[in-house]
Order: C-alpha cells, then sequence, then structure tokens
C-alpha cells in the first residue's frame, strides 16, 4: 500500500526501501497521533487543522503551503496555453523541506514526553496538511490516520475566486489546472482503504467533532494495549529520502 508497485518500486520511482520505517510510531507507549488532512482546494483543510489545534493543544502542524518553490525555481511545470506555473502538482511543492520539517517538529514532540493522565487525557497530533500529502509516499506511509475533504466543483469554484493568491490565478487556471489536476490525483486514491473522506460542503465543525472522536477512540486504543511508562524511539532514525523534482508525472503516478 501507500505507492508501492508490484516491481518492488515506488509510485512516485522511490525505491521501496525508503518506505521501511513508515510504521515506527506504532510502537508501545507512544502518544504522539500522526494526521493527515488533504483534499480539494479551499475545502477547508486549514480550517480543520486549526480546530483541531484547539481540541489537542500540545499538537503542531506542518503545512504543505509553506513549501512551495519559488517562482523562478526550474522543477516547476509551466503551462503554455496560459503562460502559468501549474502550482497544484507534486513539482510545486519542496517535499524534502516539509519532510524535514515533520522529523523536526515530531522531535520537538518527543522530547516534550509530559503524557496527562486521567479520564480526560488527550494525545498530542502533528498534523500534516495539503492538497498533495497523500500521494506522496514518504508522507502517506508516517500517518497513523487520513482525512480527505472533497468539493463539487461548482462550489470549488466559488471559494476559489474569494481567495487571494501571490501569484494570482490567471484566466482559465481553475478550468485548466486545479480541477483537473484534483480529479486526477483523486482518482489516483482509489483503492486505498485507509482514507476517511468527508464532505466539504457540510459544516465544518461536525467533520471536526467525527474527527476528534475519531482520533480519541484511537488514543484510548493505544493506552488500554500498552504500558504508559513506555516511550517510542518514533523517528529517531528516520532519514528524508530524496524526491524527484520532476516525478515520473504520467497519470499513473500518485499526487494530490
Amino acid at each position: 500500500m501507500h505507492g508501492e508497485l508490484p516491481n518492488g518500486g515506488t509510485s512516485n520511482g522511490l525505491p521501496a526501501k525508503r518506505l521501511e520505517h513508515s510504521r515506527a510510531h506504532h510502537e508501545p507507549g507512544n502518544d504522539v497521533i500522526i494526521v493527515g488532512i488533504a483534499g480539494a482546494t479551499n475545502a477547508g483543510k486549514t480550517t480543520v487543522a486549526r480546530r483541531l489545534l484547539e481540541e489537542f493543544p500540545r499538537s503542531a502542524v506542518v503545512h504543505q503551503d509553506d513549501f512551495f518553490r519559488s517562482v523562478d525555481d526550474p522543477a516547476h511545470e509551466h503551462v503554455v496555453e496560459i503562460n502559468h506555473h501549474n502550482w497544484d502538482t507534486i513539482s510545486a511543492v519542496d517535499f524534502e523541506r516539509m519532510l524535514q520539517s515533520v522529523k523536526e517538529n515530531y522531535t520537538v514532540l518527543l522530547e516534550k514526553n509530559t503524557r496527562p493522565v486521567g479520564a480526560d487525557s488527550r494525545p498530542r497530533l502533528l498534523i500534516l496538511e495539503g492538497i498533495l500529502i497523500f500521494n506522496v509516499p514518504q508522507l502517506a506511509c508516517l500517518l497513523d490516520r487520513k482525512y480527505l475533504i472533497t468539493l463539487t466543483k461548482e462550489e470549488c469554484r466559488r471559494r476559489r475566486l474569494t481567495r487571494n493568491y501571490d501569484p494570482a490565478d490567471v484566466p482559465g487556471y481553475f478550468d485548466l489546472v486545479v480541477w483537473p489536476m484534483y480529479e486526477k490525483f483523486l482518482a489516483q486514491l482509489q483503492g486505498t482503504t485507509d482514507i476517511e473522506y468527508f464532505d466539504g460542503n457540510d459544516a465544518s465543525e461536525r467533520t471536526v467533532q467525527v474527527i476528534v472522536s475519531d482520533l480519541l477512540n484511537l488514543y484510548r486504543e493505544r493506552l488500554r494495549n500498552t504500558p504508559p511508562s513506555e516511550e517510542s524511539p518514533v523517528l529517531k532514525n528516520y532519514s528524508v529520502g530524496k524526491i524527484p523534482r520532476n516525478p515520473s508525472g504520467d497519470a499513473s503516478v500518485p499526487v494530490v
């Protein structure tokens, strides 16, 4: 799963051995839950992440949007028809830096290993948020929970028009790039059985409460199954794998 191919490689061209650390954070005693929030642009991912930080205050978040490449980076895919970069594909994001940030944030959470006790105790979360995170195997394999928020094309377009981007959207960008990329990358996740889907047209607070309940259930299950005094090394030996600046790029390559 998580992008592995029958020949032992991965769907973005990286050797499968780089995913060997994927479930190290499931070791006994670790109360950090790594959560992924993906989905359509403007679907409410950042809002949900912010609310989860309020519900689980000892937590941290890593936003994919903080790792976009500079506009003059040669890794960008340029769309000639509209003379504009494609900001909705993997090559637009420096995922090496994002992976490094995930490791650093995780290390900080581990060092603050002060788990509260009692019936009302809550886990710490490391939240990864962004449209592409489930389609990068080096990120996807780290996640304990995956939540994906969908939108209809009409609602996505309406919300997109209310936002300001730098660089700004050019005429035709939504129809030629944003929506086709979303549909392509969503289709590439078909067959992945560990993603929970939410309708972004519904109230975000309802989504948040469902996710909170799910995470608390996971945490309680961990507490039942592991002694609270045990400590997990988690990503101590985790080394960031190289991500190709230009992944193999056809429709078979998972990216969102």
